[in-house]
């Protein structure tokens, strides 16, 4: 029984129907780690741990956890963060599965015989990889070298790699995926152990266990399968900073950005795991004009909708708005369905309006805007409106444009979207001016009921 203090329920589904057509989860423990630090549930997003639900043991140090999962496959339970594995424990879950389990310092085990053979496969692999996993993951508090790790690596190597190709349960889903999770694991805790802090570390010329000679990137970036696993967007860094080791030890390889990233980029196969490296580089960045230059040559790789949510991030926090940045380039469909961008209007001075139907003083500024294109007519100036309205105005706004006979590029985008947030925009209008490269004049111009608006046009031309 789920104490009710502990209870965290958690719903992450679109719609009531969906929501009741499937079984929960359900999650109960005991931590008996000596501070009660609160117990967090994660779920797998494209190779990294997303907390989704956190709660407090009561006073036995009893917590529990319903959810209806959306999605069969790899989750976490633990007191840890969402990028370390240090108190974190990884399960398999399936709609109406149920997990009992204990969590110590550094360790759980599963309790009752409510658990799932999935997760008795998962506690197995646990504790046949206990010894060595401690070391490498635990390693600010089992102070171990590669003198004591290395014998003991391979000793279990063999016994873990037999368990990784007998691991089957009745669950087709499951056997398909796992023994390539628990591959990668074995992956993680051999390269884990060399990417932490050493009191003590094996040089160049160190034996290594014959597992390390075994180690290939390629192995884990044909496609994105790594992506379901928790650590899977940590694995294939780790793998590409293995296979990158000649390379930094070159002192005649040119270390240029762009010529380390095509390096990097050359040991992975899948473009969607490219995407990763070039984001891991994106977000490093300090200089907006440099992040702008990188991405432009790379932006291919950016295929996911959270890659490309990433990148804008990184790109909104770098950005300056200093009159001759590049601007946003925006894109966005007009009412027949025609996608422009930013881009599109190169060669002419660009003034944007960021506008919507139920926007008051928009409204008061349309004559006036419409004045002002009849005034720049045959000129290289192109007058774009972007809507905000909602995607339950969208018909509103086409009615609207045809009602008002609005001119100029009318186009729609679905609420406050990249454009708003680019920009910062939290009130409307908005009016934004952009010279003939596309270069920002100013993020805040005049409104067309100013005169100043037409001079600074002018002046652009």
């Amino acid at each position: 029984m789920i104490n009710k203090i502990s209870l965290a329920l958690i719903t992450s589904f679109i719609g009531i129907s969906m929501l009741y057509s499937q079984q929960p989860v359900t999650i109960t423990g005991v931590t008996q780690k000596e501070r009660k630090t609160d117990i967090k549930l994660f779920k797998t997003v494209e190779g990294k741990l997303n907390a989704i639900s956190t709660t407090s043991p009561d006073g036995k140090g009893k917590f529990g956890f319903l959810f209806y999962p959306e999605k069969e496959g790899f989750y976490a339970v633990g007191t840890g963060t969402e990028i370390t594995q240090q108190d974190n424990y990884v399960f398999y879950f399936k709609p109406g599965d149920k997990l009992n389990l204990v969590i110590n310092d550094s360790a759980y085990q599963l309790a009752g015989s409510v658990n799932s053979d999935e997760n008795k496969i998962l506690e197995q692999w646990f504790k046949k990889s206990f010894p060595i996993m401690r070391k490498a993951i635990y390693f600010n508090k089992t102070m171990s070298t590669y003198e004591d790790f290395f014998p003991q690596f391979s000793a279990l190597q063999p016994q873990l790699s037999t368990f990784i190709n007998t691991a089957k349960t009745a669950n087709p889903v499951f056997n398909k995926i796992i023994k390539h999770y628990l591959d990668a694991n074995l992956t993680e805790i051999a390269l884990g152990f060399l990417n932490t802090p050493r009191t003590k570390h094996p040089g160049d010329d160190t034996p290594k266990p014959d597992y390390y000679k075994t180690l290939d990137i390629k192995k884990f970036s044909q496609n994105t399968e790594v992506f379901q696993f928790p650590y899977g967007n940590r694995l294939v860094n780790s793998l590409l900073g293995y296979a990158m080791r000649p390379v930094y030890a070159d002192k005649n390889f040119d270390r240029s950005a762009e010529n380390m990233l095509n390096k990097q980029l050359s040991y992975v196969v899948n473009d969607t795991l490219k995407g990763e490296i070039v984001l891991s580089k994106l977000e490093s960045m300090k200089s907006y004009l440099e992040y702008l230059a990188l991405q432009e040559k790379y932006n291919r790789y950016l295929l996911t909708g959270l890659q490309q949510k990433r990148a804008f991030d990184k790109q909104a926090a770098l950005a300056e708005f200093k009159p001759g940045t590049p601007g946003y380039n925006f894109k966005y469909p007009d009412p027949a369905g025609n996608e422009f961008s930013l881009a599109s209007f190169k060669g002419k001075v660009v003034l944007v309006d960021v506008w919507a139907t139920w926007c008051g003083p928009c409204k008061v500024e349309i004559p006036h805007l419409k004045t002002l294109e009849e005034e720049m007519k045959g000129k290289n100036v192109a007058i774009v409106s972007v809507s905000v309205d909602e995607e339950k105005d969208k018909e509103k706004w086409k009615k609207f444009i045809v009602d008002e006979k609005l001119g100029g590029t009318q186009l729609y985008a679905k609420g406050w979207s990249d454009i708003a947030k680019f920009y910062q925009i939290n009130g409307i209008p908005r009016f934004l001016l952009f010279d003939k490269d596309g270069k920002l004049i100013t993020h805040d111009a005049p409104r067309p009921s100013n005169p100043d608006l037409k001079k600074m046009i002018e002046k652009y031309l």
